[in-house]
């Protein structure tokens, strides 16, 4: 997802890049996989020192619950019996 994001950042067209983003946005979501804002603030102050404060928001607030999957093993479904 990380390589995806990087991609959309990429993009020239400022369509394309939403574009991609949706799309990455919905996968994380059908995947359950939570997606963040991130919000970086910055104060410079008189000293030249400079305060950063970053905040971030979960965008997809859907559950996150992991899938009850099940494995077969010595599954004969391909085997012409």
């Amino acid at each position: 997802m990380n390589l995806a994001e990087m991609a959309a950042d990429i993009q020239i067209d400022e369509d394309a890049k939403e574009d991609a983003r949706t799309v990455i946005q919905k996968l994380a979501e059908l995947t359950g996989i939570p997606a963040y804002e991130v919000h970086i603030q910055e104060t410079h102050n008189d000293d030249g020192s400079t305060d950063i404060h970053i905040e971030t928001h979960e965008i997809n607030t859907h559950n996150h619950k992991k899938p009850n999957l099940t494995v077969i093993s010595n599954d004969n479904m391909d085997k012409d019996t």
